[in-house]
């Protein structure tokens, strides 16, 4: 009887830290589908740009960069910091368009 109870209480144990591991993977791939959407939006943005807007020189920094090495540039960052930033801030203004101050 005793026996029982200490393989049910062990199996239980198990149970839970499967469930504990699986929130944790859970996790880190909902974030990891979040980078792959940044890095989505890079992509689609810099060949939107090829037509209009960004200076062609940063462009094709940007481009050979991520060529070259498979990374990001400090300016690469910077530059897409402030376009999320400038988007988000659109955004709020047009959720906030007809609520008074």
């Amino acid at each position: 009887m005793i026996q029982k109870i200490k393989q049910f209480i062990a199996k239980r144990k198990q149970l839970k830290a499967q469930k504990k591991q699986m929130l944790k993977m859970e996790k880190y791939y909902r974030t990891l589908r979040c980078g792959v959407a940044l890095i989505n939006f890079i992509y689609q943005d810099l060949e939107k740009m090829k037509k209009n807007q960004l200076n062609r020189h940063q462009r094709r920094r940007f481009e050979k960069t991520i060529a070259q090495s498979g990374k990001f540039s400090k300016e690469m960052i910077d530059h897409y910091a402030k376009h999320i930033d400038k988007i988000l801030e659109q955004v709020d203004k047009q959720k906030n368009k007809g609520k008074k101050k």
